[in-house]
């Protein structure tokens, strides 16, 4: 069974701080550099954009399917995810997307990766079966 939600905690104190509440199961997360905003990524495909401070959804994106990975990049101005189908490369400050990839085999059950450079120039993705 699954709580669908992201926990937030305190390090220094070690305690729970916040709990953040999703429509599914959460599956991809990511802080942005100045630590400000939270990504959170859903099995049922749904994307959070979190203000930490407020810890209040500020943007709410879906995609078509589950969330498999997610980064920002260095100067935290773009935020990129993937599935097991395609991945996306999404505009934080317009809320657009910039780019989208296509992965041309359709694939189940694998593990994939993406990386940005710091000012999110060069994107990477692969997968591995």
């Amino acid at each position: 069974m699954t709580d669908k939600a992201v926990k937030l905690f305190d390090l220094e104190a070690r305690r729970l701080i916040a709990t953040l509440p999703h429509s599914a199961s959460v599956g991809a997360l990511a802080v942005s550099p100045d630590g400000k905003l939270l990504a959170s990524g859903g099995d049922d495909g749904t994307i959070r954009r979190w203000d930490v401070a407020t810890r209040q959804v500020t943007v709410q994106v879906t995609n078509q399917q589950s969330v498999s990975t997610l980064l920002f990049s260095g100067d935290g101005k773009i935020l990129a995810w993937s599935d097991h189908e395609r991945a996306v490369v999404w505009e934080v400050a317009a809320r657009r997307e910039r780019a989208s990839y296509a992965r041309r085999l359709e694939t189940r059950g694998f593990k994939s990766g993406i990386a940005l450079s710091p000012g999110g120039g060069l994107f990477a993705f692969g997968r591995q079966f």
